[in-house]
Order: C-alpha cells, then structure tokens, then sequence
C-alpha cells in the first residue's frame, strides 16, 4: 500500500483503492467561490489555537516545521539546530507543507478543506484559503509565487487548485476521473510537476506547463514504487520514493526525464519516510525511527544521504508527515 493511500486511511477517512492510468483536465471558469476564508469561519473544522505558542526569539532565526497528523499540531524548530521553539495548534489533519521567497508557510487541512498561511515565526495564521475538497500537497511557483494545492472534491474528484501569489480566487485543474495525484513541486521556470500511479506497482508523473491549461503526461527513465515528495533542488527537479527511501534526481529534456542520480538513506524502517524537505545542501526528512519507532526528523547531507543522519531531532507527536524550512529575511 502506497503512503498516499496511507495517508488517505489516516487523515481524510477515504479509500483509493489503486493508482489507476491517465490524466488530464482544464481549468476551472472564473468565479469559483474558493479562496481566502474569514478565520472566524467555524465551517472549517479548526479548533480552539489557544495551544498555539511561539518563542519571542524565533523571529530572528531560521526554522522548520513539522507537521503532526495525528495530534492536528505542527512543531517549530530552530534549523539546523532543532531546538523547539514553538507548537501551532488549531488544525485538521495537518499534512503538505510548502514555504515561499518570504518564509511564509503554507499547511493544509486534510480535513478541514483548507491550507493555512503562516507569517516566518507567527503563531496566528495570516490567512486561511478555502480548497475545492480535502488537501495533502502544495508548493509555490518561484517565478510567480503562485500556491499549488493537490485537492480531492467530493463531486468531482482531484485536482489542482492554482492561488494567484498565493491568496485570492484559484483557477482549477481537473484530473481525468480514475488518475490519483500524489504530490506536486514547481521547478525553476515555472512547470508545474506531479507523481502519482496507475496501480500498486505503477507510478506515474506528469506536468502543467506554465502558461499551460492541462496535464500532460512524462515518463521517467527509472524504478519508482511509491510516489513521494517532488522538489526542485536548484539543478534538478527530484522525486522521493517512499517505499525505497531514496531520492531520485531527474533531468528533463522535452515531456522525458532520465534520473541522473539516487540519494539513498539507509537504516531506515519500510515504508518509514515521509514528506521531506532539500535545503542548501541538507535533506530533512520526517520518519518513524526503525530501533524505538519514535517519531524522528533525520538531516541528511544531500546529495550524499547515507545510512546515518548528520543530526536527528526527537518530534514529541506521534505521525510526523511533512518538513519545510522557513529563512529569515
């Protein structure tokens, strides 16, 4: 079973029973009622942030975030150093994570239909964006600061909400009806990047072109098993495999990718990893540690890996899930 299917079984109460081939779609028309949400707004699911807490310090260092599906929090630490430095609290099912040039970070509600904006080191949201239907991925275009969100809608199935520079009303993409989209990362021209499969042992990848109004599908030269997160590392657009542990860097030239190279993390318990994070040269990376089960934050050196991380820093929750980086400005 594939760690999107995990995820779904977890945070949202849905079953996709495969990953099934094909993909395509068209934006939504103007006018759709998704987009910026009073925070008052109790239809959301949130509950009380009262737990919410923030260091005065954390302003003036660099962080990153973990968030926490099962306690509905997300852990603020200091990085690299990962001493604890806040909780966020408030949320439903708390899954993708994605940052901006600013060091805004964007968390979605698995439950609660929304993606939450955090100002570097707030511990209020500065604004809460309505989605189509349950979240679980995001990333923002670094040449527009446009939000990709990955949305599954209870009438019409998944998609991609596209928040122009991350707030506002989103121009929808519908996937055709048997696709099951995984995760999304933009690469540095603006192409809009997703995995996902076509059965168990099938994954499949495809690309929004920017400027772009449908999903074509790419293939990739290479073994994948579990569609995990996509990231562009500065040189190569990169796909993580779950169930491997690894991630692969992949070239494109024209709608085909060949993978020029495999960061490999040893030691690690199948099926343990989640949503990681590259960051200038480290790798962040949630995970369940293999000995105790604990929930762990590994920092690899990237593109070195290896069976042992750099530093590992202890989660007090109990499903870490994704791991972003927020600088300071």
């Amino acid at each position: 079973m594939s760690k999107r299917q995990n995820f779904n079984y977890r945070a949202l109460g849905c079953l996709l029973a495969t990953f099934v081939a094909g993909c395509s779609g068209s934006p939504s028309q103007p006018g759709t009622p998704y987009g910026v949400v009073p925070q008052a707004n109790a239809s959301l699911g949130h509950s009380v942030r009262a737990r919410s807490w923030m260091s005065p310090q954390a302003k003036r260092k660099n962080l990153f975030y973990v968030s926490d599906l099962a306690n509905n929090v997300v852990y603020v630490y200091t990085y690299p150093q990962g001493r604890l430095q806040g909780t966020l609290a408030g949320f439903d099912a708390p899954g993708g994570e994605c940052v901006d040039r600013s060091g805004d970070v964007f968390i979605t509600n698995g439950r609660g239909d929304s993606v939450d904006e955090y100002a570097h080191a707030a511990k209020e949201p500065k604004a809460v964006l309505a989605t189509p239907g349950q979240t679980w991925s995001c990333s923002v275009d670094p040449t527009t600061g446009n939000l990709a969100v990955l949305f599954l809608s209870p009438s019409q199935g998944e998609g991609v909400a596209i928040y122009p520079h991350g707030h506002g009303s989103p121009t929808l993409y519908y996937a055709s009806p048997s696709a099951a989209l995984a995760y999304c990362g933009f690469d540095n021209a603006g192409n809009l990047f997703l995995d996902g499969g076509t059965d168990y042992e099938h994954v499949s990848f495809w690309e929004i072109p920017k400027g772009g109004s449908a999903f074509n599908e790419v293939s990739i030269a290479g073994e994948f098993y579990s569609a995990g997160q996509v990231q562009w590392d500065g040189k190569y657009l990169t796909i993580e495999d779950l169930a491997f542990d690894t991630i692969s860097r992949v070239e494109f030239s024209g709608s085909s990718g060949t993978v020029v190279g495999v960061t490999m993390l040893g030691k690690m318990a199948f099926d343990s990893a989640y949503q990681s994070w590259i960051q200038s040269g480290t790798l962040l990376v949630p995970h369940t540690a293999q000995k105790n089960r604990n929930p762990t934050v590994g920092l690899w050196r990237y593109p070195a890996g290896g069976d042992h991380p750099q530093k590992m820093v202890r989660q007090p929750g109990s499903v870490p899930d994704a791991v972003v980086v927020s600088l300071t400005r």
